[in-house]
């Protein structure tokens, strides 16, 4: 065989290596908005939902409700958030306008909620043979006159080691959680925004967006590892051993 059919080969060999991850096998995953706002006595709230079972597919939920008292106090709340998989072993959550607008003419008591009892975002899967770690990067923004109770989300990861994070409004980074192979988990990111306030005649408006992306990590096993390095070598060995072709020279071929 020559050696640019063995080099061929080994690298051949090294991609397949680098592919037997197994993936994580998907159960279910929802999405569940609430969101409620009151002055006084007056109140308005809205709901939706959905989800998928066994076969991830993208997720899209839309609330906003609105009232007024007759004395020309208005409020609204609303959340409009989705979720996609590219893969049982990644994806992104995506909440936008999770909040509320408040114009108010009188003193009254507010009370406005983004968010239930509910998770806005579950995925539940049983980790795969090779999976080592569950990676969540996020982003969480709050607009408005007023921020006050725009608080972010709250992450949980339910399995083998219980773990939960508050990913809090202005901020941003990086998580990780490690998992036990052919273990149920179940990932969740729960809102944290909540206003309640009496006040005097004003515009009171707090909104939080938040922009989450996650990824099940594979580890290769030791034996891989050391599989892999030689192969490296082995790799740069030929490498060197191959003949180089010479460019032509234009001014010889004249």
């Amino acid at each position: 065989m020559t050696a640019a059919r063995v080099l061929g080969s080994i690298t051949f060999s090294m991609a397949a290596l680098l592919g037997v991850a197994q993936a994580a096998t998907p159960i279910s995953g929802a999405m569940d908005a609430v969101v409620s706002a009151s002055i006084d006595s007056v109140g308005v709230a809205d709901a939706d939902s959905a989800a998928w079972l066994t076969i991830p597919s993208a997720l899209s939920v839309d609330t906003f409700a609105f009232g007024t008292d007759g004395m020309g106090n208005s409020v609204s709340a609303s959340a409009y958030n989705s979720a996609t998989w590219s893969s049982a072993d990644a994806g992104s959550v995506t909440f936008l306008g999770n909040g509320w607008d408040f114009e108010t003419v009188t003193s009254t008591t507010l009370t406005a909620k983004a968010g239930g009892s509910l998770p806005d975002w579950t995925y539940t899967f049983i980790a795969g043979a090779s999976d080592a770690t569950f990676r969540i990067d996020w982003f969480v923004d709050s607009t408005g006159t007023d921020p006050t109770g725009v608080l972010g989300w709250q992450f949980s990861i339910d399995g083998p080691g219980f773990a939960s994070v508050l990913f809090g409004a202005g901020d941003m980074g990086s998580f990780s959680a490690a998992l036990v192979p052919g273990s149920l988990y179940k990932v969740s990111l729960l809102s944290q925004n909540s206003f309640f306030a009496n006040m005097g005649p004003r515009s009171t408006i707090g909104y939080a967006d938040g922009y989450f992306t996650w990824e099940i990590e594979p580890v290769p096993e030791p034996s891989s590892l050391l599989l892999l390095s030689a192969g490296v070598v082995v790799l740069t060995a030929l490498r060197r051993r191959l003949p180089h072709k010479r460019a032509s020279d234009p001014s010889r071929s004249a």
